[in-house]
């Protein structure tokens, strides 16, 4: 009866979750019209390249003490390891701010920018990219759903709101940026204030944060392991638009990013909010002895066939949906939208499933793979140099070489599910 209510109880906090994370998904999609007509593709370069340093850097904002504030088994420890997270997100912003204003003419020659000065927000949204997953996560720990929701709902209300507002003023690239940086305060700030009400005055008090630093170099696997492995997933798909810069002209770049960004809707909206949950089950079955395989299998299923129209229809008519809904600027997107497809359908599957290795304790193979997935780039973008692929041919092989990897990754996840959680 416990597991009964426990179970339901996870399965209307996903539902919560998923929902929100739709919407809050949906809403920026949907200025995306407006957007396209709004802004032209060159414009979009500098901030491609914005968002996906942003991306790539900000797995690794809080060294993952944000996922250990998770899986930890006590409340004061869940407590402690998400104010490490915050620590630790203050630290990697200042280290990062300082090595991209001293080396931002080499970085932004290197990734086919004609203007560095974008460069400089890359920090403090690092920060509070950081600052809102340190304590998202404790709030999910204490299963604050609804609030959750709520928060992640008016984050992409200002996104939405902002960029819009900033396309009819003429703002090009600063309006995008202006509303990305909105809406982190916007995600950052209702999750500490809801983190400084729950511990209460023993934040200001020196033995909880000398406790805070036993935790630290109590959980230091965290960062070890998991640290690499989630700026490599990271890098997964936001190394993308850096390699269409580098390789090709910086339209490519905005075609990558908003390809990206188009064909990432569908698993963002499962994995933002089934991943934690996911990660939170299998420490559960992994303390009472049970397996996760039926309920592997169930999931798989479920979400191959949620996915399955969704993504047939843009490979086969992504060409005049794309020219439809963001202009005809952007047909060069439904052009090389079929290489992508592929890939981005192979991780709405997986995605949510591959916390389950790391939730079982095995953090270094889950890095492994993980570390695979940009090498699948790097390798392709090398073929394009040595060859002379075009941009499609590019993708394509991005594609092809990443989806092994995901592949792969589910069958290891689907081993763990089985007798990991023993």
């Amino acid at each position: 009866m416990v597991r009964s209510r426990f179970n339901r109880k996870l399965f209307r906090g996903a539902a919560a979750l998923t929902a929100a994370s739709a919407a809050s998904q949906f809403l920026p999609l949907f200025t995306q019209p407006y957007l396209g007509r709004l802004i032209p593709p060159d414009a979009f370069a500098p901030y491609a390249v914005f968002t996906s340093l942003l991306s790539i850097l900000g797995q690794g904002a809080c060294l993952r003490y944000d996922y250990a504030a998770l899986v930890v088994a006590s409340a004061d420890e869940a407590e402690k390891a998400a104010a490490a997270a915050a620590i630790a997100c203050g630290l990697v912003s200042v280290a990062g701010g300082l090595i991209l204003w001293l080396a931002a003419y080499p970085i932004a020659g290197a990734l086919g920018l004609m203007e560095p000065s974008i460069l400089q927000w890359v920090a403090p949204a690092l920060f509070l990219t950081g600052l809102g997953s340190a304590f998202r996560t404790y709030a999910v720990r204490k299963e604050k759903f609804r609030f959750t929701a709520w928060a992640d709902l008016g984050r992409a209300a200002v996104l939405a709101g902002v960029q819009v507002w900033g396309g009819f003023a003429g703002w090009g690239a600063g309006g995008l940026l202006a509303g990305s940086l909105a809406s982190l305060v916007v995600g950052a700030v209702p999750f500490l204030g809801y983190y400084v009400t729950a511990c209460g005055k023993k934040l200001i008090k020196w033995p909880f944060w000398r406790d805070v630093i036993g935790t630290a170099r109590r959980l230091r696997d965290f960062p070890f392991y998991l640290l690499p492995g989630a700026v490599s997933a990271g890098m997964a798909c936001s190394l993308l638009p850096l390699a269409s810069s580098a390789l090709f002209e910086a339209q490519k770049a905005a075609l990558a990013q908003r390809g990206v960004t188009l064909l990432s809707v569908p698993s963002s909206i499962v994995s933002s909010s089934f991943s934690q949950i996911v990660m939170k089950k299998a420490v559960e079955e992994r303390n009472q002895g049970g397996t996760l395989l039926p309920w592997f299998y169930k999931t798989t299923g479920m979400l191959a066939l949620v996915g399955a129209v969704p993504f047939a229809v843009l490979f086969f008519y992504g060409e005049p949906l794309i020219t439809w809904f963001l202009g005809e600027n952007w047909r060069g997107l439904g052009q090389v939208l079929p290489f992508m497809v592929p890939l981005f359908a192979v991780r709405f599957v997986v995605i949510p499933l591959t916390g389950i290795p790391a939730a079982c304790g095995d953090r270094k193979k889950t890095m492994m793979f993980q570390i695979m997935l940009p090498l699948a780039i790097l390798l392709a973008s090398f073929g394009a140099r040595l060859f002379g692929w075009g941009f499609g041919a590019f993708l394509g092989a991005c594609s092809l070489l990443q989806s092994g990897v995901y592949v792969a990754f589910w069958l290891y996840s689907r081993y763990k599910a089985k007798g990991g959680a023993k």
